[in-house]
Parts: structure tokens; sequence; C-alpha cells
């Protein structure tokens, strides 16, 4: 990602196909986590000029495919996906992650909750809450732009839903929430004989009422008691909410394991492993995973797909923190997010 900057966009670019030599890029020109505020990702992804620009500037200097992933922001995806493929593009991806805001717990606190204060800010939602927008999105460029090759992503779990993507216009996948939360090798296999039992099962007249119903089961009673009043609950967690560039940064956290619930399955480990910094170890059937702190990074993947309540709790960490996520530009500019956050003040 860079700003809306011709220089900087052709330097990464030269060094993508010079250094790297990858068989394709994609164009991330739809990020909404803290990249808007720095003028890149969605703040870019947003402009039909400004997608096709930089689509101008990128394709001039390779000549590999060249892919745009789209906004679910932008209410005309066509637009979009149409300056891509104007500027150069051989392909859109529907859909990037939607910002959302997580329920706080029973006490009204957030999550996640970033310092003392326990502040929170919007952050792209994915996963299964993504899948009807990006259909839809998916659908929208399809049926506007029939010749357009499109990547479906957003809520890919099994194969059914991989299919629906195919029915709506996408030619091929991106997969993310389904490793995270499981593992690679899982998500593919799962992914792959899913997808070829839907096909035999829509493609066979004998199993023409295949729909994959379950039993249907009884509805369980409860019994409510409440002393609350709904209006006093009414906007109580506004005041956690805050921009980006005005939540604390001093705290950096990381992961700790409890060994007294820890199943050793090694959720943890693979999650880490397929989509994190590969900073947990597990050796042998016998031990439990170790976190290896130099190269963690907070992040709590590990956190979020651990099937026991609090086996893996997010501590403040007591040794500093150096976030390595690639090489930096030369000409980037220097305390920009400082710069930002002064200005905010």
């Amino acid at each position: 990602m860079c700003q809306h900057n011709e220089k900087d966009w052709r330097e990464l670019t030269r060094k993508c196909k010079n250094e790297a030599q990858f068989d394709m890029l994609e164009l991330n020109l739809s990020c909404p986590h803290g990249m808007t505020e720095l003028g890149m990702g969605r703040a870019c992804g947003e402009n039909p000029q400004i997608v096709k620009d930089i689509c101008e500037w990128v394709t001039s200097e390779i000549d590999i495919p060249v892919i745009v992933k789209i906004t679910p922001n932008y209410p005309d995806s066509a637009v979009i996906a149409q300056a891509a493929k104007d500027g150069g593009a051989k392909a859109v991806t529907l859909t990037n992650t939607f910002p959302t805001l997580m329920d706080p717990d029973p006490l009204g606190t957030p999550w996640p909750a970033v310092g003392e204060e326990n502040n929170v800010t919007y952050g792209g939602g994915c996963g299964s809450m993504l899948r009807p927008i990006a259909l839809r999105k998916t659908s929208e460029v399809a049926k506007a732009i029939p010749d357009l090759i499109i990547f479906g992503s957003g809520g890919i779990i099994q194969g059914d839903h991989a299919l629906s993507f195919l029915r709506y216009g996408a030619s091929a996948f991106q997969i993310c929430s389904a490793v995270q939360d499981q593992d690679f090798a899982t998500v593919f296999y799962d992914l792959k004989t899913s997808l070829q039992a839907h096909l035999f099962a829509s493609n066979h007249l004998n199993q023409k009422q295949w729909k994959g119903q379950f039993p249907t089961t009884s509805k369980p009673a409860y019994s409510f008691s409440s002393n609350n009043k709904i209006k006093n609950l009414v906007g109580t967690g506004l005041h956690h909410i805050k921009d980006i560039a005005d939540m604390k940064r001093e705290n950096f956290l990381i992961p700790k394991i409890n060994e007294d619930s820890c199943l050793k399955c090694g959720r943890c480990y693979l999650t880490c492993l397929d989509s994190g910094y590969q900073a947990i170890k597990f050796d042998n059937f016998n031990s439990y995973p170790n976190i290896i702190e130099e190269l963690c990074t907070g992040c709590a993947l590990c956190h979020a797909v651990c099937p026991v309540e609090g086996s893996i709790s997010m501590e403040i960490r007591a040794t500093d923190i150096v976030v390595n996520r690639g090489i930096p530009l030369e000409n980037e500019p220097e305390g920009l997010i400082n710069h930002i956050t002064s200005k905010k003040k």
C-alpha cells in the first residue's frame, strides 16, 4: 500500500518486480485498519480516478497480472472495478473487510479493550458475516463487467460457500478467516471435498432435493428476570469508541498459556504458523505450546481460535517489541503516525 503518490507506487512496483519476482500483484486499495487515516488503502479505493491512476502507474512498470482488492464501502463496486480495468488491471477481488464493532461483554467492556480506559475502534469485520456483502458485490461487478476476472473473498468456510461465489460470477477464491480459525491443510481438504460433494449433488437428478437439511429440534423454554431498564443501557458504550490515532500505543500485549486448562490441541500453533508470525513452538506430543516472545507481535490470533475459555490470556508484555512486517520504502515519511496523532490533539 502507498498513498496517491506516483513515485511511491512506481518504486514499490519495481521492488516487487526486481527483488521478489512475484507471479502477480494484488493492490490493496481497501484496507480499513488505520490506513485510511494515512491516506492509503480505503482512502485510495473509494475514488475511481485514484484507482485508475494507481493501476496505470503499476501496470506500466510490469508485465505480470495486476489485481485490485476492492472496498465494500463504495456504493457501486462496478464503478471501482471499471476504473481498475481501465487502468490496466486484469482482475479484482471482492471484497475486503467492512468496518464493524464487536459486542461488549455483559458488563459493557468492549472487545478488544485497549489501554486502561478499555477503548475500542472500528475494525474490519470478516468471515461469515461478510459473505452476504461479498456475494452482492461479486454479482454486481459480474453483471456489469462480464469479461473481468473476479476473485471471490469473504466468509468462504466450506464448499457450498465457494459454490455460491461461483454462481454469482467469481472464478477463483481467496480464503483467510477459515485458515486463521483452523489451518491451511484442514481448510483446503474440507473445501475441496465439500465442493466436490455439492457439485455431485447438484448435478444428479436423484439428488435434486438435497439441500443439506438437518433434523428439526425442539425450542428450549427459558425464564427471564431483570430489573434493568433498556433505556438506561442506550449509548453506555459510546465513550469507549475512539479514532485509531487517539488510542494508546504504549502497552503491547502478549499471549500467556495456562497449562492447567490447555488441551495441547495445537490450534494456536497452526494459526500462528499459517496466518501469523511463526511465534509459537510446539514440540512432540507431551509439551505445551510455548510463545517465542521476540517473534510475537500480540496479534491475538491464538487467543481467538483457542477452544478453551481462559486457556490463553493476553497480558502486557514486559519487554520492548520491534515489529518487522517488511522492508519500508526509503522515502517513506518518518513519524507519520506521530504527526497525525499530534494534529488530532
